[in-house]
């Protein structure tokens, strides 16, 4: 009997549970429909009938959402550490599981607000006999090697993560590209454009090789790349190593480093909600020989992968080096550096390096087609491709410009009769700082080239 009143209780409650998931008839009439809440003693009961929809749910935490969670509690949890509360590591576009992750900021910032401040005892520093010149971080990547063998027993390990899941290959620098994709590349560059010399060196893994006498094996090669497009003068600084590149108006964290001490970043200026964290990679106050040496746009394709957003800086040589900036009304306005004018060759040069590029740009699909070149490297090199023939291309309208005003001036020299006549020599004689505003984007008649930063 007992058998039987209990499976008539449970047929009950079936019962009850099927009509209850029924949708509600509305009277008419009606305007409004009243929700009974449920009581908590039946939202708490895991047998309870109602369904949980999708929008409900909790978001899912990835594996790399809980790393980097984890990477911010360990900072915090060091007596001299500390993290804004305003601060988050999401992906760049919260709804595409393929973008990478950066540090954002979840609420308005303020000038001068402290963003973080990183305890020197949680870097990764460079081994006592580091101290060598060489333009590799030896020191620092014979110091993560050793960190990363001991596994979850290194003191760094919650940072270590970050090193453990990242990915060479995903994203790879060009020295790491299939051969089609450098021979489209170099295609791209000729011979006279940069980046230069990348291929014949390998770069960052010969230099780890020959200045370091550094291994070959996986784990070796990995901790010098990791560390060359990662570390900050041969630092590698958890949490802050997760901001972007950029410049002009871009930046927003200025850095403050008291050697032994902490390693701190602070807001450049007032910051938005949803802006990443930005500094620039080779116009900083501690970007040393990279300020001065023309180090721009083309070697931070080479050394670190991506081709950066406008303002970008050019060097050509033969006195070709500028800024390239995109004004408010879409222009782009170049503005030679200071102590720099091209010479008659420099020009000459980008005039026969622009038509070049125009026949590259128009048999890109053609040359493309049948290389099966992974997709990372094509769409590279469709924006490098773009970036530079719109930097040559301006540099020559720049350079035209120039030299109708200065004929133009010459010309009014003579109607005014002083009897001068002036020769165009080496020298184009553009003004040093000078600026010239030009269209927004060359004409470009390859409709699957474009800018995609």
């Amino acid at each position: 009997m007992t058998h039987w009143r209990l499976l008539l209780v449970v047929l009950l409650g079936t019962i009850l549970c099927i009509r209850a998931m029924e949708p509600m008839e509305e009277t008419a009439g009606t305007a409004s429909s009243t929700l009974t809440p449920t009581s908590t003693s039946e939202a708490e009961n895991p047998s309870s009938c109602e369904v949980e929809t999708a929008n409900d749910a909790p978001p899912k935490v990835t594996k790399e959402d809980d790393m980097y969670e984890k990477l911010i509690e360990w900072i915090r949890s060091h007596k001299l550490g500390i993290v804004s509360e305003k601060l988050e590591i999401r992906r760049a576009d919260p709804e595409d599981a393929s973008s990478g992750y950066g540090l954002f900021v979840k609420e308005s910032i303020k000038k001068g607000e402290l963003l973080y401040s990183i305890p020197w005892d949680l870097i990764i520093t460079p081994d006592t006999d580091s101290y060598q010149p060489t333009s590799f971080s030896c020191g620092t990547t014979r110091t993560l090697i050793q960190e990363a063998k001991k596994g979850n027993e290194s003191s760094f390990y919650p940072y270590l993560r970050v090193f453990e899941e990242w990915d060479r290959y995903k994203a790879p620098l060009i020295e790491d590209w299939t051969e089609p994709g450098k021979d489209l590349l170099e295609t791209i560059t000729g011979t006279r454009l940069p980046p230069q010399n990348w291929r014949e060196d390998g770069y960052w893994i010969y230099e780890w090789h020959k200045f370091c006498a550094g291994g070959s094996d996986e784990l070796s090669e990995k901790a010098a790349m990791f560390v060359e497009t990662r570390a900050e003068d041969a630092l590698l600084v958890p949490l802050f190593d997760m901001s972007n590149h950029g410049n002009g108006d871009a930046i927003n964290v200025v850095l403050e480093i008291e050697q032994f001490e902490f390693f701190d970043g602070l807001a450049h200026r007032d910051i938005e909600a949803g802006e990443q964290l930005n500094h620039s990679y080779n116009l900083c106050e501690n970007c040393g020989s990279r300020i001065t040496s023309g180090y721009g746009t083309p070697q931070l394709f080479r050394d670190y992968g991506f081709v950066e957003q406008y303002p970008q800086r050019w060097n050509f040589g033969e006195g070709v080096r500028f800024d390239l900036t995109k004004m408010p009304d879409g222009k782009l306005g170049i503005g030679w550096i200071d102590g720099f004018s091209p010479t008659r060759r420099g020009g000459l040069i980008l005039e026969e390096e622009k038509d070049r590029l125009d026949r590259v740009m128009s048999l890109f699909m053609d040359l493309t087609k049948d290389l099966s070149l992974p997709t990372h490297e094509y769409e590279t090199c469709k924006r490098y491709l773009h970036a530079v023939y719109t930097a040559v291309y301006s540099a020559c309208g720049a350079i035209q410009m120039n030299l109708a005003e200065k004929a133009s001036k010459e010309k009014d020299k003579l109607n005014e009769g002083d009897g001068s006549n002036a020769t165009l020599d080496e020298e184009l004689n553009v003004e040093d700082g000078s600026n010239a505003t030009l269209d927004e984007e060359p004409a470009n008649n390859n409709s699957d080239t474009k800018d995609n930063n």
